[in-house]
């Protein structure tokens, strides 16, 4: 799961369609409300145990 405030939603897209090319089993997103206000986005990864790091890394390189 991550949370950002500073990517564009488009960017957020690409990033869960890497995820999913990449061998996540599903990925999802949700608006959140972050701190001062702001709207941010929340993504979530399904994915098999053996893939959680890998995807992880993935996450956290698309998202900053």
């Amino acid at each position: 799961m991550d949370f950002t405030d500073h990517i564009t939603p488009e960017h957020a897209a690409f990033a869960c369609d890497r995820l999913i090319e990449a061998g996540a089993l599903d990925v999802w997103q949700r608006p959140v409300g972050m701190k001062k206000g702001r709207v941010g986005i929340e993504i979530e990864v399904l994915c098999a145990p053996a893939d959680e790091q890998r995807l992880a890394a993935l996450l956290a390189a698309e998202t900053g």
